[in-house]
């Protein structure tokens, strides 16, 4: 098993934002993404990381975390926003990407259509999404070999070990992952090795907005700092911030997000998420 931390010499690889400065530097990076017309574009965040990360000297972590080589790549007159390194979800060009703040690619790797990509909290892993081929896979950071692989590559379904356009994929500082299976209108809690989910929020053909018992096409769901969730659900809008123990916080519809996409926790008590509508919106909200 590989044992890298999420950080280095360089400085810190992942963080989760704790406070609007933080929240609002994701916003840049959402900017960033939408203008420059890539794939998917992902700041590499850790779920529930304390507000200082911890600075590893473990060398598996130095992939990711080393300053990028070669000539940057910024669009003419942009500024170095990010705090660190981002991982990039590149699904067209089959790759998954690292890119210093100044744009010098750090790391890449090849990896068939991969659609989301979030590091794992002790950084020895990628968990990457391909819902094109229904799977879900964790893929070594040093190694770049998949240790473990959920769905069945090309064969939608209902089962166990079966996902029907799976949107994203972390794992939580416990080992489980967590699953946005979105066609089949669930959220799902894994821990590997196994095939068969602990826990199973929704289900399939109930595509109706009623969580935590039924969720209307969950687009993302994300872990929260306090242990809960942010799932959005695309049809229709809405974003849903639930508990530790799962039971519904507030409902949200928010205005100009027609479309929401990947709604994610910015700071206590503030969301933000991009809108997949023409024009396409990112915004910044409360949880009130």
């Amino acid at each position: 098993m590989e044992e890298p931390t999420p950080g280095g010499s360089n400085g810190p690889l992942l963080r989760r934002p704790q406070r609007r400065r933080a929240g609002r530097q994701g916003l840049v990076v959402l900017l960033a993404g939408v203008i420059a017309v890539v794939v998917i574009v992902i700041v590499i965040v850790t779920s529930g990381s304390p507000s200082t990360p911890t600075h590893s000297t473990t060398p598996g972590a130095a992939p990711l975390a080393a300053a990028g080589s070669g000539a940057g790549h910024l669009a003419a007159g942009s500024q170095a926003a990010l705090p660190a390194n981002i991982l990039v979800a590149d699904r067209n060009n089959d790759r998954l990407l690292v890119i210093s703040p100044r744009g010098q690619l750090v790391w890449s790797k090849r990896i068939a259509g991969p659609s989301d990509a979030y590091l794992s909290p002790t950084g020895r892993s990628i968990i990457v999404t391909q819902h094109g081929a229904f799977d879900v896979v964790r893929l070594g950071v040093v190694s770049g070999t998949i240790s473990y692989r959920y769905g069945h590559g090309g064969r939608p379904g209902t089962a166990d070990d079966y996902l029907h356009d799976p949107q994203t994929a972390q794992q939580l500082p416990d080992g489980r992952l967590l699953i946005a299976d979105k066609s089949n209108c669930r959220i799902l809690f894994v821990s590997p090795p196994a095939r068969r989910p602990r826990t199973v929020l929704g289900r399939p053909r109930a595509c109706v907005h009623h969580p935590p018992r039924t969720f209307s096409y969950p687009d993302a769901a994300f872990p929260t700092a306090a242990g809960g969730l942010v799932v959005t659900e695309l049809t229709p809008a809405w974003v849903d911030l639930l508990s530790r123990s799962h039971t519904l916080l507030a409902a949200l519809r928010v205005p100009g997000l027609s479309a929401p996409y990947d709604a994610n926790e910015s700071a206590s008590g503030e969301l933000i998420a991009t809108s997949h509508s023409r024009p396409g919106a990112v915004e910044e909200f409360s949880a009130t």
